[in-house]
């Protein structure tokens, strides 16, 4: 009585070896992927906070005395700003004789940290200066 063993079903040793770090090596990658996503989505929910803050912060600033030339401040979670006012004089277009249009530049800076990465969000915008009221 002889066995055949060529004709048996079935997977060889180094044929599950085979599949076995051929789908290891699959996962690692999406894995890392998923990581990827995970670390992107992390960042862009911290910069648009970020860029809610400023925009409040720009928001609230319209009107401004032009004495203040920095102002700063922070959130309760972890986030800071610094404000930087600058008055600048706008010419008229021409042919126009109107009066030069006196203007404040708000530089606007958000600063949080990242991990161990401090990251910055840097706004500008312009305001009319408040008017002092008698």
């Amino acid at each position: 009585m002889t066995r055949n063993f060529a004709s048996s079903h079935g997977f060889s040793l180094l044929e599950v070896l085979v599949a076995l770090s051929i789908m290891a090596i699959s996962l690692g990658v999406l894995y890392q992927t998923q990581i990827g996503a995970t670390r992107n989505l992390t960042q862009s929910l911290a910069l648009e906070r970020a860029t809610l803050y400023g925009q409040s912060i720009l928001a609230n600033a319209t009107g401004v005395a032009a004495d203040h030339d920095m102002l700063e401040g922070s959130f309760e979670d972890g986030y800071r700003w610094q404000l930087s006012i600058t008055p600048i004089d706008i010419p008229p277009p021409p042919p126009a004789e109107k009066p030069i249009i006196p203007m404040l530049q708000l530089d606007l800076d958000i600063f949080w940290l990242e991990g161990n990465k401090e990251r910055q969000l840097h706004l500008q915008s312009l305001s009319r200066p408040a008017t002092s009221q008698p």
